[in-house]
């Protein structure tokens, strides 16, 4: 005995959403976070590379990045606002997904004796960078990963500077010295030759 089954369909209705505000919605979705950053130190350079976030996580294009640098880990991670700011102006992000590259000296920030290596040698010496996406509204993303480079750091040398400047400063001091002295020699010597040419020829006038 064969039996048919059967299903019962009822409508829902339709619906609609009253008070809704005219014109575009206020964005409310920042840039994904970036978190594949990479550096790598390139002669006197740090090139920095990363996937590009989107306006909106990962749809769109970012407006702008903020990269900021510090020599000390625990700086950029508790208080990243308050780290060295990198000149991003000629950085334009590219559509969501794609490979960005990006290049900076990092010499304008480490040099002087505030930045030189504490208790390290010099051809460990580190630098901790870390990057976020800004969007048009100026929303921001969660700071990404770090990454690290290490740098050859010269010596402080303003105070060998200071005594090379010194020294050279003594020497042209001395040379001038013995000029002025050479100089008033000759002119003395040779106003004597000339007094005494005079003396014989009014002698030999006389006689």
């Amino acid at each position: 005995e064969q039996k048919w089954g059967f299903s019962r369909i009822s409508s829902g209705g339709s619906f609609s959403v009253l008070g809704v505000p005219a014109g575009p919605h206020p964005d409310v979705f920042p840039p994904c976070k970036i978190t594949d950053l990479h550096a790598v130190k390139v002669e006197e350079e740090v090139t920095l590379s990363w996937t590009a976030p989107g306006e909106d996580y990962d749809q769109g294009q970012a407006n702008s990045y903020e990269i900021r640098i510090s020599k000390h880990l625990q700086n950029i991670q508790d208080d990243f606002n308050n780290a060295i700011l990198v000149n991003t102006s000629k950085l334009n992000p590219q559509k969501a997904g794609t490979k960005e590259v990006f290049t900076f000296s990092p010499k304008f920030f480490t040099n002087g004796p505030d930045h030189q290596p504490d208790g390290e040698t010099q051809e460990s010496h580190r630098i901790y960078v870390a990057i976020r996406a800004i969007d048009r509204s100026s929303l921001k993303s969660a700071v990404s990963n770090i990454a690290q480079a290490s740098l050859f750091i010269p010596p402080y040398s303003a105070p060998i500077l200071a005594r090379d400047n010194l020294i050279l400063k003594g020497v042209l001091t001395a040379l001038g010295s013995i000029g002025i002295i050479c100089l008033t020699i000759v002119i003395t010597h040779c106003i004597l030759n000339r007094k005494n040419r005079a003396d014989k020829k009014k002698n030999g006038t006389k006689l």
